[in-house]
């Protein structure tokens, strides 16, 4: 293992219980003054002439780690295993609390009234301020998995408070909310400012927004040159849940920074900016990342913003001036094919790796490793401690802090017209947080080991909890649903057919968790049980005709839903019903919410959910124009097995028939999982 020689071993060994030299601060200063460290944690790599990239033709041929920083490793792990036993909703509330930025996101939002404020929000603000990414107004933007949408809204801000003239394009990615084959635990659902800006949204060739896929990244790149042309800055602020094995963060997130990578590599214009989110960089996976970006970018740098949570192990890598070599095409090449193996070596063998340049990276991981462990002891101290005077002592510093980040950055608010979404209409509404996790990280580990039977009760309690929360709003009348003045047309989306449900926006989130636990513990999806049926027919013919889902499914097919909708829409036509009733039918996904959305609209009807958990369609018109809307309709639907939706998603989501719905799905939902789990 390449490790440095004791004379310079000697001199990067900083001690983990003294803070490094640059936070020592005395007591006669300015608390404002004293409390600049908070927004100086930062480390750039001195490039050195022997920096150069390896023979192409090298790549990957050797998987190694780096002793010393894997022993770095253990010791950040032997520091963060100390939280295992912290109940995490408490653990939550103390570090919010203790944050000493944790007023700059409020204050952003209610003085300055910022546009969709977030941390995110105020990482990237920092970023910009501190970094010279952006040179001048004009500028062309990708934002890599970017959901909800904060960095934009930030950039947004920076630009109009920087420059006098700004004439600015963006596009954005990231895993699609709006496809249900997306699992539910890696991606961002929260669509408030998404829905807004859905034509900036690339979803790439089969809708899902993975650019671990080669196909999509290519794809993303042909859209980017058609659409802006040169990109001048690329950030990628990718991550996935790693709450179950925080030990493990930089490995599980590693393919989805190199995916990160390669798009922007790929994308990015010459003389351009990268940013890109990482979590620790012990690895020797990261290592040839960090190398390889030193080697093709002008300066390098490692940040932790001030307004990044202390305790945790996030780094921003800061890229400036994009060098492009003649050549970096086919290193790109050789990368997009290591990652369609999904496993991903690192980059170069280690002969190639510069001692100089492991030196300086090792110090970094060293100074940041320190930081957070001090961060982690300091949290875990003012916890045990429960002091009045701690907690006053905090609050004068998160006072402070915010002054601080308002004076450097000096902040300002915006003109109406200079803000992203000026449509009242789409004025972004507040967020609610949903807790998925529960209890303390051992406690979650050995639910895991019990019993079946044992697993059972424990599911059956969370059950209980769940169903307190989300109670039934309507009685047997039922809620009505207006149908809207105008007839929607067909706007299909079109991508990789749906095989498995994976998430929903049409249902609460900790419901859906919940029947993920049930289809592991049981191999049976809540979402099939019930027998789901349409019930056609009228006054005049009491003849009723129904369709039924195949009842011996044990989970949710994708090909299920393209067949029941096509023999009934069918059926519509050839009978022209007055009525038409779904009972047990969930409504998860975009295609059999439009297909009902659709309905309601071109049939003049009015959609009525009862209290008996049914849907009723209450057709008032039955005209020659309404039956060719259905005929487009169907037509369209069996001779396009790709369409994942049938009309504009916008009409879809955030209005009164999404809230009708989704208090259906969550009822019936429980229903289904009450009736496995035998809870009385």
């Amino acid at each position: 293992m390449l490790s440095c020689p004791d004379n310079l071993q000697n001199q990067i060994q900083l001690q983990p219980n003294s803070p490094p030299n640059h936070c020592t601060v005395s007591g006669g200063r300015n608390p404002i003054e004293k409390h600049q460290y908070i927004f100086e944690k930062k480390y750039k790599y001195s490039k050195a002439p022997g920096w150069t990239l390896p023979p192409v033709d090298e790549l990957f041929k050797e998987f190694y780690q780096f002793d010393n920083l894997q022993q770095l490793k253990h010791d950040l792990n032997a520091t963060k295993s100390k939280l295992n036993d912290y109940v995490l909703e408490d653990w939550s509330v103390h570090t919010r609390k203790k944050d000493p930025s944790g007023e700059i996101p409020w204050k952003l939002k209610n003085d300055i009234q910022a546009e969709f404020v977030t941390v995110a929000w105020c990482k990237l603000f920092e970023c910009l301020h501190q970094y010279k990414m952006v040179k001048d107004g004009k500028l062309n933007s990708l934002h890599l998995c970017e959901a909800p949408g904060a960095f934009i809204a930030a950039l947004n801000h920076y630009l109009h408070s920087t420059f006098d003239e700004v004439q600015w394009q963006w596009l954005s990615t990231t895993l699609n909310p709006y496809y249900e084959g997306n699992p539910l635990n890696k991606m961002i659902i929260d669509d408030r400012f998404m829905l807004h800006t859905l034509d900036r949204w690339l979803f790439h060739k089969d809708f899902s927004g993975n650019i671990l896929d080669c196909e999509n990244i290519k794809h993303m790149a042909k859209e980017c040159k058609e659409r802006l042309g040169d990109v001048h800055l690329i950030t990628a602020d990718g991550s996935i849940d790693c709450i179950e094995t925080p030990d493990n963060q930089e490995e599980l997130v590693s393919n989805l920074h190199f995916a990160e990578l390669c798009a922007a590599l790929l994308i990015l214009a010459k003389g351009g900016s990268f940013l890109l989110k990482m979590f620790t960089l012990f690895e020797a996976a990261s290592v040839n990342v960090v190398f390889f970006l030193n080697c093709i970018f002008e300066e390098v740098s490692v940040f932790k913003p001030g307004t990044s949570k202390r305790g945790n192990s996030e780094l921003y890598l800061v890229c400036l001036n994009y060098l492009k070599p003649d050549n970096i095409g086919d290193y790109l090449d050789a990368m997009l094919d290591k990652l369609a193996t999904n496993n991903i070596f690192p980059l170069f063998p280690k002969k190639y790796i510069p001692l100089d340049f492991y030196i300086q990276h090792e110090v970094c991981n060293r100074k940041f490793m320190f930081e957070q462990m001090q961060a982690i002891e300091s949290n875990i101290y003012s916890y045990e401690l429960k002091s009045k005077w701690e907690n006053k002592k905090s609050h004068e510093l998160r006072s402070q802090v915010c002054q601080l980040f308002f004076e450097r950055f000096k902040v300002q608010p915006l003109k109406p017209e200079q803000k992203i979404l000026q449509n009242p209409r789409s004025k972004i509404e507040y967020g609610i947080k949903t807790q998925i996790y529960r209890g303390s990280h051992n406690k979650r580990i050995c639910i895991k080991n019990l019993s079946t039977e044992e697993q059972l009760f424990h599911l059956r309690k969370a059950f209980n909890e769940i169903e307190k929360v989300i109670l039934w709003q309507y009685d047997d009348i039922g809620c009505l649903i207006g149908s809207p003045e105008e007839k929607l047309p067909l706007k299909v989306f079109r991508g990789k057919p749906l095989q498995e449900l994976g998430s929903s926006l049409f249902a609460n989130m900790e419901i859906l968790f919940l029947r993920q636990k049930i289809v592991t513990l049981y191999n049976v999806d809540p979402v099939v049980v019930g027998n789901p049926v349409c019930i056609l027919g009228s006054t005049d013919n009491p003849n009723l005709w129904s369709s039924k889902v195949d009842s011996q499914r044990t989970k949710f097919e994708g090909q299920h839903q393209r067949e029941f909708y096509s023999e009934i829409l069918q059926k519509i036509i050839d009978t022209q019903p007055k009525k038409i009733t779904f009972k047990n039918v969930l409504f998860l996904t975009h295609y059999s919410v439009s297909i009902l959305r659709y309905l309601t609209a071109n049939m003049h009807a009015k959609c009525r959910i009862s209290g008996n958990r049914e849907i009723t369609i209450e057709i008032s018109d039955n005209t020659i124009e309404t039956t060719e809307s259905i005929r487009d309709l169907h037509k369209t639907l069996i001779e396009n097995p790709d369409i994942l939706c049938f009309v504009d998603i916008v009409h879809l989501h955030r209005n009164e028939f999404f809230k009708v719905i989704s208090d259906y799905n969550n009822q019936l939902l429980l229903f289904n999982i009450k009736t496995l789990l035998g809870t009385e």
